[in-house]
C-alpha cells in the first residue's frame, strides 16, 4: 500500500512494527520485506525492544 509514494507496509517493517509475510500472488515486494525485517530485529525496533 502507497502513501505518499511510500510503502506503508515497509514502513511498519522497519519500524518493527509489522512482518514480512509472502502470500503469493502478491510477492511482488517480498524480497524486500523480507530484507527490512532483520534489520529492524537487529535495531530492536517497536515491538522487537520488548524480547528478552
Amino acid at each position: 500500500m502507497l502513501l505518499d509514494g511510500q510503502l506503508v507496509n515497509l514502513e511498519l517493517i522497519r519500524q518493527g512494527l509489522g512482518l514480512a509475510l509472502d502470500a503469493p500472488p502478491n510477492s511482488s515486494c517480498a524480497a524486500l520485506f523480507q530484507q527490512a525485517q532483520p534489520e529492524a530485529m537487529s535495531a530492536k525496533a517497536g515491538q522487537r525492544s520488548l524480547a528478552p
